[in-house]
């Protein structure tokens, strides 16, 4: 081949390389100077009402490492929908907490995701703040000793992220008790990556380094090839929570959490949250979250944990004829006020004779 044809064919390949680049480049600042079309979809969810599409508007998570990819902002503040929200300086929902108890305080962690966090509630509504109520009961006398509950839910984590909290934040404040809130939707897998340039959480389980998604995030173009990957890895049933398919390793989590709580001389609870958000769909055995529920009970069993069946006994707190709405809403099956409330007064009794053993 002469010098003059391997120039050609050079500047052939420098020419399709160089359209290679551009190209996407173009595509991006097309899209950027028309408007990102990923803005409008989060302010239609904003325009749902939806608590979390406000709270992470607000900046209500912040990036973590690729184990725990996420976390509440410690000292974030924000009135979502009329209902306050607070982040101590540890990154829990709540007033600041002394690593050390206090003299004469006894302490019981709630774990878990936005139904412990207490998504669309007032802080003094959520499961925690009722619980704490519960064990303290009559207070008034000055000897009596304090049970302090803390809040540790984090909406849209998952089994594996809540026992790295629990390791890392939770153990460090000393509970005696640890209260696993389990909702059908923990056993998903770690896909879930914070986007700060949009505030929003989105499935990223492309094959590239984990501290690189944050600037990926930005691109549209590298969101469409996200989202791809994802819905071909939904198709398959990687994001389905019900069903057996990450059971297993959901198991292996929970055991997980309740041996490092062992190990330390703490002891554990599990409380099982059913995927319903009405006492109707409470009594139907055939509902498609009961099997799953199931499950999580007999776990519970096999492992001699004590167990709180919020199943069983929220249809004990109801007439067997009424339909009461334990949810936000119909679509929301994140707890009301009353779901909550029942909640806390089903697992007040099993975390006051744990502290008493």
């Amino acid at each position: 081949m002469t010098c003059g044809r391997r120039r050609r064919r050079f500047g052939r390949l420098a020419l399709a390389a160089a359209a290679t680049i551009a190209t996407p480049l173009w595509v991006e600042a097309v899209i950027h100077l028309a408007g990102d079309p990923r803005y409008a979809k989060i302010d239609e969810q904003l325009a749902q009402g939806a608590a979390y599409w406000g709270l992470a508007k607000a900046g209500f998570l912040t990036l973590d490492d690729r184990a725990l990819r996420f976390r509440p902002t410690p000292g974030f503040r924000a009135t979502i929908a009329g209902v306050d929200y607070r982040i101590n300086a540890l990154g829990l929902r709540g007033p600041e907490i002394a690593a050390t108890k206090p003299a004469g305080t006894r302490r019981v962690l709630l774990l878990g995701d936005s139904y412990a966090f207490g998504l669309g509630l007032p802080e003094g509504e959520a499961i925690a703040a009722q619980l704490e109520q519960a064990l303290n009961g009559d207070t008034t006398s000055a000897s009596a000793t304090r049970v302090e509950v803390v809040n540790s839910g984090v909406p849209a984590y998952q089994t594996e992220q809540e026992r790295l909290l629990l390791e890392r934040v939770g153990f460090g404040l000393e509970p005696e008790v640890v209260v696993l809130l389990y909702f059908a939707n923990d056993k998903l897998p770690a896909s879930l990556t914070w986007a700060p340039a949009l505030n929003t959480l989105y499935h990223d389980e492309l094959p590239v380094p984990y501290p690189w998604k944050p600037q990926l995030a930005r691109s549209f173009l590298y969101a469409v090839v996200a989202k791809l990957d994802a819905a071909r890895r939904n198709e398959r049933g990687d994001y389905d929570s019900r069903g057996a398919t990450h059971w297993p390793l959901t198991v292996q989590r929970i055991e997980a959490i309740a041996a490092a709580c062992a190990a330390r001389g703490v002891r554990f609870v599990l409380a099982a949250v059913p995927e319903m958000p009405s006492t109707r769909e409470l009594l139907d055995p055939a509902h498609e979250s009961a099997k799953d529920h199931a499950a999580v009970l007999a776990l519970a069993a096999q492992n001699n944990w004590p167990c709180v069946d919020l199943c069983a006994g929220m249809l004990g707190k109801v007439k067997a004829f009424e339909k009461v709405w334990l949810s936000l809403n119909p679509i929301d099956t994140h707890y009301n006020a009353k779901g909550a409330r029942f909640a806390a007064e089903l697992i007040a009794p099993v975390v006051a004779a744990e502290l008493a053993r």
